[in-house]
């Protein structure tokens, strides 16, 4: 399917649903959508200022955009943030309630990826140039913004495996998107690669703006010396992640103490039914146990710093794997399973440096025990290293921005 024809799908599909939208806002039907605010209703008022507009998926996406935005703040601009998410916006929102420069800021759900509300947005906040940020192509917030010879970044791009499938089945259309950039900075050369052979032109490869966020606000808590530590941590494990990790909890259980975080807490008595007959108890029942399910959230550092070993939730099935910059900045060994796409720039710079284990769907009580070296150093150097590449990708795109604002 050509460029034109996909667009032209794309673009007669939107119709349908923006009258849909129209009508359900005026009735105030399905109020979690929120559709009369993406539809412009209450948008803050407008700025007399060029103004960049930076969009993100989700809150994941938004704490690395705005630690990006951060490291724009001295050029001549203000800034608008657009998410797809409740949660992203609540994140943003308070993030520029705290910041000493607040007026230069503003957040609202994004608006509908339709070239009329697109161009209505564009007018409303003045703005001057687009930032995407990791996953989000929308091919209308791109060619609309385009379309007014403004520029188009994307930032800190990265392609899931969902992502592949749907740019490589319209080649036209990903190409004319790819085309249509100013500039893209990847999180990978594979990635890079990817893009070029799709069409990108003007690429690099970068980092992930997400670690910034966590540079900056994560750091030890209480972490004990190496030859104290005693323990193995799972962060943000899956209910559907139990048999994969099962064994090994079994078999090291009996020989270090064990904190097991569910990613989610609605699924606590999935945990429960696996873990109590083996010994766990629940962190609100009995927190000096050495065995614990813990079942309340902010704990990860402070029981981090006790243990030898990390392992990494959402890596033993098909979700990418989560946070690797928690347990890295607490200074331990850190083991994930073999999927890890969602932090492909961190996961291959930490195994270059051998601070990254990755093992097979089935974890191995042997990758479990502890190193007869402390990671400390290893870590400290590795997080040095990259406070460095974000300050030479922050200046890169500095200067790019600069040609503009």
């Amino acid at each position: 399917m050509n460029f034109s024809v996909a667009l032209w799908f794309y673009r007669i599909a939107w119709e349908p649903a923006i009258l849909f939208f129209r009508c359900a806002a005026f009735l105030k039907l399905f109020p979690r959508w929120r559709l009369a605010e993406r539809l412009g209703e209450n948008w803050p008022g407008t700025s007399s200022h060029p103004t960049l507009w930076l969009h993100a998926a989700s809150l994941g996406e938004c704490k690395g955009l705005w630690s990006l935005a951060q490291t724009l703040d001295d050029l001549p601009m203000s800034f608008v943030f657009t998410t797809n998410t409740d949660a992203g916006l609540k994140l943003l929102s308070e993030k520029i309630i705290a910041s000493q420069n607040a007026s230069r800021y503003q957040a609202v759900l994004a608006p509908p990826d339709h070239p009329r509300w697109i161009r209505r947005f564009m007018r409303h906040f003045n703005v001057s140039g687009l930032i995407l940020f990791e996953v989000e192509l929308w091919p209308h917030f791109i060619l609309t913004v385009r379309g007014a010879e403004k520029p188009v970044f994307w930032i800190s791009a990265r392609l899931t495996p969902k992502a592949k499938k749907r740019y490589s089945a319209f080649p036209g259309a990903t190409r004319k998107l790819l085309e249509s950039m100013e500039w893209i900075q990847t999180q990978s050369k594979e990635e890079t690669e990817i893009l070029i052979k799709w069409g990108a032109q003007n690429i690099s490869t970068g980092i992930d703006w997400r670690g910034l966020h966590y540079l900056n606000h994560l750091g030890q808590h209480d972490a004990l010396s190496w030859e104290e530590r005693n323990g193995v941590a799972f962060t943000s494990l899956h209910s559907d992640e139990i048999s994969s990790v099962m064994a090994a909890i079994e078999s090291v259980r009996v020989k270090f103490p064990v904190f097991i975080f569910p990613r989610k807490l609605e699924e606590l008595s999935c945990f429960d039914k696996a873990f109590l007959k083996l010994g766990f108890r629940r962190h609100s029942v009995d927190p000096n146990h050495s065995l614990l399910i813990i079942d309340s959230f902010g704990r990860v550092p402070e029981y981090l710093g006790r243990c030898h070993v990390a392992v990494i939730g959402g890596s033993f099935v098909p979700r990418g794997g989560h946070n690797l910059w928690e347990p890295l900045l607490a200074e331990t060994s850190l083991v994930m399973g073999p999927h890890n796409s969602n932090q492909t720039y961190l996961v291959n710079r930490l195994k270059e440096n051998a601070l990254l284990k990755i093992t097979g769907s089935s974890l191995s009580p042997e990758t479990l025990g502890k190193s007869a070296i402390d990671p400390g150093p290893a870590c400290r150097s590795f997080v040095a290293s990259e406070k460095e590449r974000f300050r030479e990708n922050a200046a890169v795109l500095k200067e790019r921005l600069g040609t503009y604002f």
